[in-house]
Order: structure tokens, then C-alpha cells, then sequence
């Protein structure tokens, strides 16, 4: 049972990645190389561009957990 869980957990994070990680990474970076130059001035957008980060960071952390073949408890 658990090479079927490993296979499901695996096209779980693939589709995950492809479908909507890399579009939510795409529309993020934009805005984020924007907010991130004027977060060094102003404090209030400093969350904004930890955020985006975030959403940047996400194929990678999608990658990551279909590597490792975690759960999608992980998200």
C-alpha cells in the first residue's frame, strides 16, 4: 500500500506544481521585485514582499515535497 500512496502523493505535488504553482509563482515575481525595492523604505511593505516571496518560493517547495514524496498534509 504504500508504493500507491508514494505514486499518488507524487502526481499530487506534479500537478500541483505544474497547474498552479508555477502560474501563482509567475504573477508573484513581478510584484515582488517591485515591492521588494522599496521594502528597505518603507516598513509597512515589508509583509507584502514576504509574501510574495512566498509565492515565489512555492514551485520549489512543491518540487521539494514531490521529491521527498510527502503527503499533501505538507502544504
Amino acid at each position: 500500500m504504500g508504493a500507491v500512496e508514494d505514486l499518488f502523493n507524487i502526481i499530487f505535488w506534479l500537478v500541483l506544481l505544474v497547474f498552479i504553482s508555477i502560474p501563482i509563482a509567475g504573477f508573484a515575481f513581478v510584484f515582488y521585485v517591485f515591492f521588494s525595492i522599496f521594502a528597505s523604505c518603507f516598513n509597512g511593505l515589508k509583509g507584502i514582499s514576504d509574501t510574495l516571496l512566498k509565492g515565489v518560493m512555492f514551485p520549489g517547495t512543491c518540487a521539494s515535497n514531490m521529491v521527498q514524496k510527502r503527503s499533501y498534509s505538507a502544504l
